[in-house]
């Protein structure tokens, strides 16, 4: 028995359209259905306006998403989905942004070890999908209905009132990156007061070790990267991996500087399509890399509304103390560390080559293994982790390499267009061109009658006896009435009538 055809339902690609029995299971929600069935002939609908209704709008290019089977792996990343669905949120992107989030909330000192000394877990995400669909969504949905900051994150901090945890910054400049760890602090200057009290004042320095920014709109990234000077790819780039980021200016109130492994950070930002096509381009500097690219349409939304399943249960901290954050290195198994060696030293030997898109491939894949382990609540990275990681790092790079080439497309798209637009705009400089040299033989002609019936005309005659809007055109019409042999010109200039043929 077939089951009724919901909006989101698609036939599979092996479905004929124009077959009577063309029943398939549906690749979205796995059920039996029976296909309308197309009955115009093909031809109808490539002739506007025979027997064929108005085009439909074209739809939002697909962009690959992550299988079913991925989501029925654990029972944490099933109500991460259907947190996500409840809040009407793209479910791939709600995923990885909390990985972004466990980034950004897990201490500075969790590190990993994937047999190249001690990694940082700074996590970053771009989403790509039209404007209007939530994007700003998956925001909402990793908020404190899903992912409460631990206790450590929540505690007063001393000699200052700055948050500890800088949740859902917006992004300034690279230099801005390193200003959300910074603040002001209460310093005690070694001097006492008459009444005892020490002497205090205001200094500059890092105030906070955990922030995740948010950006809904890609454009924003890219208006910030094309500024003068602009500091933010090498800050990111420095970021991902946790290198020292700022800078020093002389000066206390200008200087940022936040040394390397003091930090914890994560970073979402939302594309569209178009917007991501120039960090998309900077794949020489190795920034695009940095980043997960997640498909932000969700074909699996479904259509009955989803109960919120709560609060996701994360162990971040110490296993004695609520207050303290778990600290440490976090190992890979052996197999999987041999494998990342033999693979690098056959980069480096020369043995393969590795397109430059996924030139970080490795230690993003590392990263992702690390934090689906602290998601699960382990401290040390499984051959499952690795597994799972593999298949969100696959469907990166898909989506990554779909985006790509819908940019191709469109550079291809609007190439044709102003090589069509040239074409006609020389056939309306040749129609033009035709059309000046009939109106010049008629003018020719005219001019030529009056001169035949005055028996010849000075030239002041000849031109004040033309309209006043062609008089502007009278040398080029006596040049083409002498061509024509229809004048004969004197020495003076005068207009005389040809010659009689003899």
């Amino acid at each position: 028995m077939t089951a009724p055809i919901h909006e989101r339902c698609r036939p599979g690609d092996d479905v004929d359209p124009l077959d009577p029995d063309n029943k398939s299971t549906c690749p979205y929600c796995g059920d039996l259905h029976a296909w309308p069935v197309e009955t115009a002939a093909p031809d109808q609908h490539s002739v506007p306006g025979v027997g064929s209704p108005e085009p439909a709008a074209v739809p939002t290019p697909r962009l690959p998403i992550l299988p079913a089977d991925f989501w029925q792996a654990r029972p944490i990343l099933k109500h991460i989905r259907d947190a996500a669905h409840s809040r009407l949120a793209p479910a791939d992107l709600v995923m990885h942004s909390v990985l972004a989030k466990l980034a950004a909330m897990r201490s500075h000192e969790l590190t990993f070890d994937s047999g190249r000394g001690q990694s940082s877990l700074n996590y970053f995400v771009a989403g790509v999908g039209p404007t209007g669909i939530g994007k700003s969504l998956s925001q909402d949905a990793i908020g404190d209905e899903l992912i409460k900051a631990p206790a450590y994150l929540t505690l007063p901090q001393e000699g200052t009132d700055a948050e500890a945890f800088a949740d859902g910054v917006p992004l300034g400049s690279g230099e801005g990156i390193a200003e959300i760890f910074m603040g002001t602090k209460e310093k005690e200057t070694g001097n006492t007061r008459k009444d005892g009290t020490p002497v205090t004042r205001q200094v500059r320095e890092m105030v906070r070790h955990n922030a995740l920014i948010m950006v809904d709109e890609g454009e924003t990234y890219s208006r910030i990267g094309e500024r003068k000077g602009s500091m933010i790819g090498p800050a990111l780039r420095s970021a991902w991996v946790g290198r020292s980021i700022g800078q020093s200016n002389g000066g206390a109130e200008t200087t940022r500087i936040i040394k390397a492994g003091t930090y914890s950070l994560g970073m979402v930002v939302g594309f569209q399509p178009v917007t991501a096509l120039p960090l998309l381009a900077d794949t020489a500097t190795g920034t695009a890399q940095r980043f997960a690219w997640v498909s932000a349409i969700d074909p699996t939304m479904p259509d009955e509304q989803v109960t919120h399943p709560g609060l996701l249960s994360l162990a971040l901290t110490d296993e004695q103390f609520e207050h303290t954050a778990r600290t440490g290195s976090m190992p890979f198994p052996t197999e999987i560390i041999d494998q990342l060696r033999r693979d690098h030293v056959a980069k480096v030997r020369g043995e393969v080559a590795v397109p430059e898109r996924d030139s970080q491939a490795p230690l993003m894949r590392c990263k992702m293994a690390a934090l689906l382990a602290l998601l699960d609540g382990r401290f040390e990275v499984s051959e499952e982790d690795w597994k799972l990681a593999t298949v969100m790092w696959d469907i990166s790079s898909a989506v990554r390499d779909a985006v790509i080439e819908q940019g191709d497309q469109e550079k291809a798209r609007q190439a044709e267009v102003i090589a069509q637009a040239r074409v006609q705009l020389r056939e309306r400089e040749a129609a033009a061109v035709n059309g000046v040299e009939s109106k010049l033989d008629r003018l020719a002609t005219t001019l030529a009658a009056r001169v035949v019936d005055a028996g010849g005309l000075r030239r002041k005659e000849a031109r004040t006896g033309m309209r006043r809007d062609d008089r502007h055109l009278y040398e080029q019409v006596v040049e083409r009435a002498d061509q024509l042999g229809l004048i004969r010109l004197s020495d003076s200039g005068a207009l005389l009538p040809p010659l009689p043929a003899v």
